[in-house]
């Protein structure tokens, strides 16, 4: 399995907001003001389980936002 983290600094997502971010067109509350559609991490998600991988954001508790990907080796 190839596992690959990406995380930030910046205030990371509402507890409640976690399990939406990876629905098209979600914008989240902290999202006024950003140019963008809410479509790049649901089509992530899409290919990342195309190959039988899977995708997965929690918040860091020092602050920021994490987004695991997980996916199998051929």
């Amino acid at each position: 399995m190839l596992n690959i983290l990406v995380s930030d600094q910046g205030p990371g997502i509402p507890e409640g907001e976690l399990g939406e971010i990876f629905k098209p067109f979600f914008r989240g509350q902290g999202a006024q003001g950003v140019t963008g559609h809410g479509l790049g991490l649901a089509i992530a998600m899409h290919v990342i389980e195309a190959h039988r991988g899977n995708i997965r954001a929690s918040n860091l508790d020092a602050g920021g936002l994490c987004v695991e990907i997980s996916l199998p080796l051929l």
